[in-house]
Formats: C-alpha cells, structure tokens, sequence
C-alpha cells in the first residue's frame, strides 16, 4: 500500500529527526535501522550502509547472548566507549511489533539519553504514519 513516494516522505521525515537529533546532541553521526541490518535512515547520508549492517549484527547478537546467558528481560541500550572518549550508543526499540535500532556517534562527556529518547518517540510517530508494523517498507 505503501508508494515510493510514501517511503521516500517517511525517509526525509526520519532524517530531519536524525538531524535535528545531532544538532541538539552534538552527535557526530546517527542511524535508524531495523534490526535484520536495512537503514531507514543516516545522517549524514555517506554513512556506510556495510558498517550499519554489521554495526546492527553485532548488536542484535550482543543483545541475544545478554539476554539468554544473563538472563535480562530487555536490553534497550548498548555503549561502547572509545579511547578517545567517544561513544557508540546503540538504543534498542520496538514500535507495533517491529524490532528497530538507534545508533549514534557521541562526543565524550556529552549526555545523550534524554535527546536520542525524544528522537525514539519522534521516530514511532513516523512509524505509525506509514504502517511499518505490517510488513510494508
């Protein structure tokens, strides 16, 4: 049901958000992905969509082992710190049934929660305007 030019909206609307989402955090970079690896959206759009797959991979892989070998319900959020003090923030959500992830590259000391939180919703709202839950891209 779902057009091109549907999509195509819903990419720009996603990408507004990123980019606001970067203004606000000072974020380097920033991805929405589903979490079987396909980008919805970066910012900036140079950002490789190999590096996103296998950025989402991993992810997704931590979050199952973290789940069975630990037992956590739910992992919403994986950080990886570099040693420059970066950050890789990877926010994990579900909208409609839907698994989704957040990526974004933090300066050090830069709090990020509360922006990329806010994007998240942003982000859901978008989602339900364009029926993703039913399977349509």
């Amino acid at each position: 049901m779902n057009g091109p030019q549907t999509v195509e909206t819903s990419q720009t609307r996603f990408e507004q958000t990123l980019r606001a989402m970067n203004q606000k955090g000072r974020f380097q970079s920033a991805v929405l992905a589903t979490m079987d690896g396909l980008p919805l959206a970066t910012v900036p759009s140079s950002f490789d969509a190999e590096a996103t797959t296998a950025m989402v991979s991993l992810v997704r892989a931590l979050i199952n082992r973290v789940y069975h070998q630990l037992h956590l319900a739910k992992v919403d959020e994986v950080s990886l710190i570099g040693g420059d003090g970066k950050r890789l923030v990877c926010r994990y959500f579900t909208h409609d049934g839907e698994d989704f992830l957040l990526a974004v590259v933090a300066p050090p000391d830069q709090s990020y929660r509360r922006v990329t939180t806010q994007a998240i919703r942003a982000i859901k709202v978008g989602l339900s305007g364009q029926g993703h839950g039913s399977g349509q891209a």
